[in-house]
């Protein structure tokens, strides 16, 4: 089709819809106004292109429409700001594989996951666990997925974390695992929302063991908070609000979570380096509750410190150190090897006082192979406990750890618990873990 017969084409198709358009006369109006500026538009575009095929220089198109063709229009929709543009997030996905042969000479029971991770609240006591037992596993393996997208405040971060220490599972045929959330989380500008690591807690004092469960005397607790993150003289502090969970013991000698909590957990905690390593200070203070018609009715507020740092000695050696103690540090010590308080036959709670620390030193003898000996304490005031609650718990760690290159590490690691009741009952424990770990 020439251009002539298109501009025929559209000018017919105008005056077409002008003939059919509706009587009124403001319409009427309207229509033959678009009608006369679109057949101007149509000229002008003919014009411009038979001046390119002629080789001319094409002529300017017209600052605005003529007067005659002015028809009232929409108000132009304004461009957005660049911040507004949707930002493409970067995204990356790791983790590793780990491989643990672990040989335990006193044993917490089949299936028990006490055989995989270190609890020392669980040691079997008086001799009644199973002896001389062989455990391979796989399950603290870990995937990870990890995103940064940019805004005007800054990037805009995001990490989900899952292993496969859940629920379910056998060793029969499959060996497979439920998947266990462990962090999942975003932050942005210094505020942090989700899942992760407890504000009481300065991860970077954690000893490197093979062992991914606890020494004595550790605060390690996950758990979803909201926590915000700022400068203050020379170092960084930080605010937070934790989920809660109260945890008791009965007068019968039984253990309670009586999901009874009405105020999150606070803890303030504040970072300084120093020239050689970094020490952290840490309050918790929390609510300890219980709201049962049957059990009894009461709440206390109960309040814990930390102090931890990290001191290096020279190029090859780092001491880790840790204390932490007060009154209904129940969960965050040890893997709630004690209860934050016990319940009187009339109901009312006790809060129960508890402490513990560790010394962990680790040694480079050179750039790929190193070792770490930790050695860990944690204590409860047994004044009005019962019998059943634990009293005090200690560990030992040692290990020889192989990198060959960087993500890939291969230790034997040698362990020894110990744990007492307050009626006297102890049991001990006595581990060999070799472990492969890649990281991807």
């Amino acid at each position: 089709m020439t251009r002539r017969p298109a501009r025929a084409v559209a000018l017919a198709a105008l005056c077409l819809l002008a003939a059919n358009a509706p009587a009124a006369p403001d319409e009427v109006a309207a229509l033959r106004a678009e009608l006369a500026r679109l057949a101007a538009r149509v000229a002008e575009l003919e014009a411009r292109l038979a001046a390119r095929e002629a080789g001319a220089p094409e002529a300017p198109p017209p600052a605005s429409p003529p007067a005659s063709a002015a028809v009232p229009t929409a108000a132009p929709v304004e461009s957005l700001p660049a911040d507004a543009t949707p930002a493409v997030p970067t995204v990356t996905v790791g983790g590793r594989i780990k491989l643990d042969l672990v040989f335990n000479h006193t044993s917490a029971g089949a299936g028990s996951g006490g055989d995989t991770l270190l609890s020392p609240g669980a040691i079997a006591l008086d001799g009644r666990g199973e002896h001389d037992q062989v455990d391979f596993s796989a399950r603290a393996s870990r995937l990870w997925l990890k995103s940064w997208t940019p805004t005007a405040l800054g990037d805009a971060g995001a990490y989900l974390e899952l292993d496969l220490l859940g629920s379910g599972g056998d060793q029969r045929v499959s060996n497979g695992y439920g998947a266990r959330l462990r962090h999942a989380y975003g932050a942005l500008g210094g505020v942090l929302l989700g899942q992760t690591y407890t504000t009481f807690l300065n991860v970077g004092v954690l000893p490197e063991h093979n062992d991914d469960g606890i020494n004595a005397g550790a605060v390690n607790v996950r758990q979803p908070l909201l926590r915000v993150s700022r400068p203050l003289a020379g170092g960084d502090v930080r605010l937070a609000i934790e989920a809660p969970e109260t945890t008791l013991h009965t007068a019968n000698g039984g253990r309670l979570s009586p999901d009874d909590d009405r105020l999150p957990d606070f803890v303030l905690r504040y970072d300084h380096p120093l020239g050689r390593g970094e020490w952290t200070l840490a309050a918790l203070a929390r609510e300890i509750r219980i709201d049962d018609p049957l059990l009894g009715r009461d709440a206390r507020l109960a309040a814990a410190g930390s102090l931890a740092g990290i001191l290096r000695l020279g190029p090859r050696d780092t001491l880790r150190l840790s204390a932490s103690g007060g009154s209904g540090l129940g969960r965050y010590l040890t893997f709630n090897a004690f209860e934050a308080g016990r319940l009187d036959a009339r109901g009312r709670i006790d809060l129960a006082v508890a402490a513990g620390g560790y010394a962990s030193w680790q040694h480079f003898w050179t750039a790929r192979w190193r070792s770490n000996l930790t050695a860990g304490y944690a204590w409860q005031d047994d004044d009005g406990a019962h019998g059943s609650e634990n009293e005090s718990l200690y560990t030992v760690h040692a290990n020889l750890l192989w990198s060959p290159f960087g993500s890939t590490t291969l230790g034997i690691e040698g362990i020894y618990a110990y744990r007492r009741r307050v009626d006297g009952a102890d049991g001990d424990l006595l581990r060999l873990q070799f472990s492969a770990v890649h990281k991807f």
